[in-house]
């Protein structure tokens, strides 16, 4: 989906991003302590915390990126960027990633008011096919409609990642058994090699990057991955600028 303005293109990318490109050169950046805070166009202003719509699909402005691209800038929209449960505790949910129509999905959480210690998978103009296969889930617990064509599914951990989950909330990765290890690099189509494989086996290649950047020296049993931020991982309706429906 992309709507052309003037030379500026918005595109949406996924449930969380709309990129800008086109004459990007023409567009006036506003800062607060190193941050950009606003765009400015020729016939309007984007702020942080806007709510934006694209074809009638609505996004909360929470971020403004930029990115480089060889000689060439573009700019992305961003209600958020993934919480460490889609990396971490959305594998739970068995199978690969792709089958749970990633391009939908807004993010995973950890808990909504009383459902504590769960998967929460929060998706925006949901298929009703994906929906009712959801629904079958054997941890399924229920769903809930928000505003905006946004669905929520709350699902419980699996009674054989239990341990997994708990070590997971305390940052503790490298503890992961042998099995969900391998588990999370096939969901994420990775494998040992990648940046998730050194987290996940605690490479020495990682550890020494991260003590050089960080210019410390860490622990032999310390982790390669920051912990769960859990206000993060608790999702919270007016940040994503949506409204529970009630029926």
């Amino acid at each position: 989906m992309a709507v052309n303005t003037k030379q500026i293109n918005f595109t949406v990318i996924d449930a969380r991003t709309v990129e800008i490109t086109g004459n990007t050169a023409s567009i006036r950046e506003h800062e607060f302590n190193n941050n950009i805070v606003s765009l400015e166009f020729l016939d309007k202003v984007i702020t942080l915390e806007e709510t934006i719509s694209f074809s009638g699909v609505s996004y909360k402005v929470n971020m403004i990126k930029k990115v480089l691209v060889l000689n060439y800038f573009k700019y992305h929209l961003l209600t958020a960027e993934p919480n460490r449960s889609n990396l971490m505790v959305m594998p739970m949910m068995g199978a690969n990633k792709k089958l749970f129509a990633d391009p939908l999905l807004v993010n995973c959480f950890l808990h909504y008011n009383m459902h504590t210690d769960k998967i929460i998978l929060l998706y925006k103009n949901i298929t009703d096919k994906l929906k009712i296969a959801f629904e079958t889930f054997s941890n399924f617990i229920k769903t809930i409609e928000f505003s905006h064509n946004h669905t929520m599914f709350i699902f419980n951990v699996p009674k054989k990642h239990k341990i997994n989950y708990q070590k997971c909330v305390e940052g503790k990765y490298s503890e992961f058994d042998p099995e969900y290890k391998e588990q999370i690099l096939n969901f994420h189509s990775s494998d040992i090699s990648s940046s998730l494989g050194h987290i996940l086996f605690k490479s020495k290649h990682r550890k020494l990057k991260l003590e050089q950047e960080l210019n410390i020296e860490l622990n032999t049993d310390a982790e390669l991955f920051s912990v769960l931020d859990l206000e993060l991982e608790t999702f919270n309706p007016n940040y994503y600028g949506i409204q529970q429906e009630t029926r």
